[in-house]
């Protein structure tokens, strides 16, 4: 009882809270009064009674199997019979029809059939005829007027060509409208084109002037690239063929006139033992006239640079120590005559010069006062005269100064040397200055930096325009310099100037006096901007400022300040006259001359070059040059010859001066 009620109570509790109750057995009480741990029924009747249920038991579960298997079985039948069926639907041949037709009206029925059939044809052939004539009406040579044909009308004559639309794009079809070509004739211009690419053919005639239309063409390579490539092409008029056939006839007519042939025989003529005089023709050579001038000439050993002028401060001159001589020698002017044709010897000439001007020995200005100081220590006085005219064979001295050489310069009117009138930035006096630079103007590349004003203290010293109460001048001394010594040999008339070098070393004084003056103007700029600058900061106006309009403050300065320098210098600029030397190199280092330098570049426009004669001809003429630099270095003789050889071509006697 305790069991039962706890099963029940704890039914009542599942019951409460929704859960399934527990199964209670029904067992009856005596079963249930068994107790609990009776032990199994392991007899052999009992053995034999549990197979027998288990074999029972699978005996049923395979028969309810096979019931289910042929219910499924079944349906499926069914379903196969209803659509068989499906198919047979309708009135069968043993089945009597109450609505059956006759054969009148069967008959009726056909031809009303047959009719409509018969008028559906008759629309269907209508409306293909009317395809038929559209079609036949768009494609007509009326169609095709005003139609281009992109190829020459002579090659489609003789031959039948199948033309299809040229395949372009949108925005060339808008332009230029249609245009039908030919497939088999476009791929013969194209192989047409590469195999001329090929051939490489020189495009230069001189014999042609103009072309078939009139026209004078200059560099006629380049007239497809500047004015494209020409495209033949005629236009189909409404018959079909094309219109300008009577303009191409013309054409061809016109240039078939231009050649001119005879149709009469030729009239057979006895050989001659003798050429007739009226077919020969005789060419006379041009006659090169050669002019003949006066040209003073200067050997390569005994060539005197002339000296640089005087300074304006009076005391410094600028020498060039690369040029000056030991003793000054007078020019020798004679007549020479000058053959155009003869470029062989005039660079032989010079490449001796150039050979004779690196061999010699540069004097530095200490080694040329030294020398003069010797020259003027061991002057000979008019009773020591027999000494030098002892051998009257041997070469008087360049610089000979004695007491007559003295009195007679003296006598000469006292000059006041030009002073110019000093800049506000150029000091009132210099001392002497020594320039190293070359005559050719090599100071033009130096930097600005390298400018820097020297502002020296000014000395009192003695006016060189003073005249003294004797009427002779005053008499200098060497011993303040060379420049001091080249200035009293000039006075004296002993050292004579050349116009040119004092051309460009007054140029090269006028390119430095600009770029310091430049440097200058460039100094005073950037202080004012910096005391501008400081005054604004100082008086706080960059504190009512931002950042951003301090910039831009800032650039606005900056931008005036560039206008400002662009207008002086463009008015500095405006009466500037450049010194300009044109001079073209070959690959081998050798300044070319104009005529070679205008072949080069002509070759180079061209895209050509020179034959293999002339190739090897001026390769052999640059070896031959070599070869007489390298002989001129080893004997001295080879300018003398060619002076010689020259003096004979001009037939005239000179003396070489050593």
């Amino acid at each position: 009882m305790e069991e039962s009620l706890s099963i029940e109570e704890t039914n009542k509790i599942r019951l409460s809270l929704g859960l399934k109750p527990l199964k209670v057995d029904t067992e009856s009480p005596a079963t249930s009064s068994k107790p609990a741990d009776t032990a199994p029924d392991n007899s052999v009747d009992a053995q034999e009674r549990r197979a027998v249920d288990n074999w029972k038991k699978h005996q049923d579960d395979i028969d309810k199997e096979n019931a289910r298997k042929a219910r499924i079985e079944g349906i499926k039948k069914a379903r196969d019979a209803e659509k068989r069926f499906a198919k047979l639907e309708g009135k069968g041949l043993g089945e009597a029809d109450e609505n059956e037709e006759d054969t009148t009206t069967w008959v009726r029925k056909m031809k009303k059939r047959q009719k409509k059939l018969a008028e559906k044809m008759a629309r269907e052939m209508e409306e293909e005829l009317q395809r038929a004539a559209a079609e036949r009406k768009e494609y007509t040579a009326e169609d095709l007027t005003g139609v281009r044909v992109g190829h020459d009308l002579g090659e489609l004559d003789g031959e039948g060509a199948v033309l299809t639309l040229k395949d372009t794009t949108i925005e060339e079809n808008e332009e230029e409208g249609d245009e039908l070509i030919s497939t088999d004739i476009a791929e013969r211009e194209r192989l047409k084109e590469r195999l001329d690419l090929k051939k490489k053919k020189p495009t230069y005639n001189a014999y042609e002037d103009e072309d078939e239309n009139g026209e004078k063409r200059i560099l006629a390579q380049y007239d497809e690239e500047i004015d494209g490539k020409k495209k033949k092409r005629f236009v189909l008029d409404g018959t079909g063929s094309a219109s300008n056939v009577d303009a191409h006839r013309r054409e061809v007519a016109e240039k078939l006139k231009a050649i001119a042939v005879t149709l009469d025989p030729i009239k057979p003529e006895l050989a001659s033992d003798y050429l007739d005089p009226s077919t020969l023709k005789i060419r006379k050579p041009k006659k090169k006239k050669t002019r003949a001038t006066r040209k003073r000439s200067e050997d390569g050993d005994d060539t005197l640079a002339s000296p640089p002028p005087e300074v304006p401060t009076g005391d410094s001159m600028e020498v060039d120590s690369g040029s000056a001589p030991a003793q000054p020698k007078p020019k020798r002017v004679f007549e020479e005559t000058s053959f155009v044709d003869d470029d062989d010897l005039q660079s032989s000439l010079a490449a001796q010069r150039r050979t004779a001007l690196k061999k010699r020995k540069v004097l530095k200005p200490d080694d040329l006062a030294r020398q003069l100081r010797e020259e003027s220590a061991t002057v000979t006085t008019p009773g020591a005269d027999s000494p030098m005219k002892e051998d009257d064979g041997e070469e008087e001295p360049g610089l000979v100064i004695d007491q007559t050489s003295e009195f007679v310069a003296t006598l000469r009117a006292p000059v006041v040397p030009e002073r110019k009138r000093p800049s506000s930035g150029a000091p009132a006096r210099s001392p002497p200055v020594t320039s190293m630079a070359d005559e050719e103007g090599e100071d033009e590349d130096r930097p600005e930096e390298m400018d820097v004003d020297i502002k020296p203290e000014i000395k009192p010293g003695p006016k060189t325009g003073e005249i003294s109460s004797t009427g002779l001048a005053q008499e200098t001394t060497i011993t303040h310099g060379v420049g001091a010594t080249l200035a009293m040999l000039h006075q004296r008339g002993l050292l004579n100037r050349d116009s040119e070098s004092d051309a460009k070393i007054n140029l090269q004084r006028d390119r430095e006096k600009f770029r310091a003056a430049k440097r200058l103007r460039e100094l005073e700029a950037e202080e004012k901007a910096k005391s501008q600058r400081l005054r604004d900061r100082q008086s706080g106006k960059f504190d009512r400022m931002s950042a951003r309009e301090r910039e831009e403050h800032a650039r606005w300065e900056n931008k005036q300040r560039d206008l400002q320098e662009a207008k002086e210098m463009a008015t500095r600029f405006k009466e500037y006259k450049p010194d300009v030397k044109l001079s073209y190199k070959d690959e081998f280092g050798r300044e070319m001359s104009q005529k070679e330098a205008f072949k080069h570049l002509s070759h180079q426009f061209h895209g050509k070059g020179s034959g293999k004669a002339k190739t090897e001809k001026r390769l052999k003429k640059i070896d031959d040059e070599k070869k007489r630099e390298a002989a001129s270095s080893l004997n001295a003789s080879a300018t003398e010859n060619a002076v010689q050889s020259a003096a004979k071509k001009s037939k005239q006697a000179g003396v070489r001066l050593m």
